[in-house]
């Protein structure tokens, strides 16, 4: 939800382009977010699950301050593909460990409400990054969106590392 309000006023005001290119970075996204579905799974094999979050987080860092500093069609269609890619991700990743955590008879319920309060950040953060960008430039709702990134990898690594702590005293190895 918070790409798509930045995504507009970047391709019209900072690229200098047209309803097309919005089009295909749109879909540059969706393909990114279809190719997760076949690639999270064996990555955070490969590497740790933890790690992988680490890694795919970043990495929409790194593309999202590439693509504030941005001024070439090309690379918003490559930019769109890694976000779409990196968010499906570490969605994908995040459930799984999620679904390691929660108790299967609570899972439901745990889903509905972290995207409950997803859906409720997204609101209000949208809302708040459209006035930022009113106010500076699109370029500033990249960079806003990966500060966000920054504070995720930071919650996570929080909360993981809690995980870790709880599992270590009631008995469970720690890896």
């Amino acid at each position: 939800m918070i790409y798509n309000v930045v995504l507009p006023g970047y391709v019209n005001e900072t690229l200098y382009a047209a309803s097309v290119v919005f089009g295909f970075s749109d879909m540059s996204y969706g393909v990114g977010g279809l190719l997760s579905g076949l690639l999270a799974a064996p990555f955070s094999k490969k590497v740790s699950e933890n790690k992988a979050v680490v890694v795919i987080f970043l990495l929409a860092f790194a593309t999202l301050i590439g693509l504030a500093a941005n001024r070439l069609v090309l690379f918003i269609y490559l930019g769109s593909f890694i976000i779409g890619l990196s968010n499906s991700s570490i969605k994908i990743i995040m459930n799984t460990m999620l679904m390691e955590i929660v108790p299967k008879r609570l899972m439901g319920r745990t889903l509905s409400v972290w995207m409950g309060i997803a859906l409720l950040c997204q609101a209000l953060l949208a809302s708040g990054l459209g006035l930022l960008i009113d106010m500076f430039s699109p370029s500033v709702g990249f960079v806003s969106m990966g500060g966000l990134m920054i504070l995720g990898l930071a919650i996570q690594g929080f909360v993981w590392r809690k995980s870790h702590k709880r599992k270590s005293k009631i008995g469970y190895e720690v890896v």
